[in-house]
């Protein structure tokens, strides 16, 4: 059997990269590109079980981003965990667990759960 160099070029570059082709990777929460992912990702939360859209209760635009990892497929799976604060004030927050998928800038929301924590 007779490997080419193509064919081992690839794996290895996968096995210095720390992981493999197709698995998710972490990324820094200040990752410049997770802001506007966010931002996407919180216009297309579905609505509340009250049928409330989320940024009427909690604020958008102040995430935290507790973890962020990325996947390279047909495009770019980024999986973001980020809070909300709730706009009364009385320590509760959304906890949101997305995926959004990159194709080439085409976003789409491929996960979305959304839990209330208050302290």
């Amino acid at each position: 059997m007779r490997l080419t160099l193509a064919a081992i070029l690839p794996l290895c570059a996968s096995a210095l990269a720390g992981s493999m082709m197709g698995g998710w990777s972490s990324m820094s929460p200040s990752d410049p590109v997770l802001p506007p992912l966010i931002s996407f990702a919180c216009t297309s939360l579905p609505p509340s079980p009250t049928s409330t859209p989320y940024s009427t209760t909690f604020d958008v635009s102040t995430p935290h981003v507790v973890s962020a990892r990325r996947q390279v497929v047909a495009g770019v799976n980024y999986g973001i965990v980020f809070t909300l604060p709730k706009r009364d004030g009385r320590g509760c927050e959304a906890v949101v667990d997305a995926v959004v998928y990159d194709r080439f800038g085409d976003l789409s929301l491929t996960k979305a759960e959304v839990k209330e924590v208050c302290e």
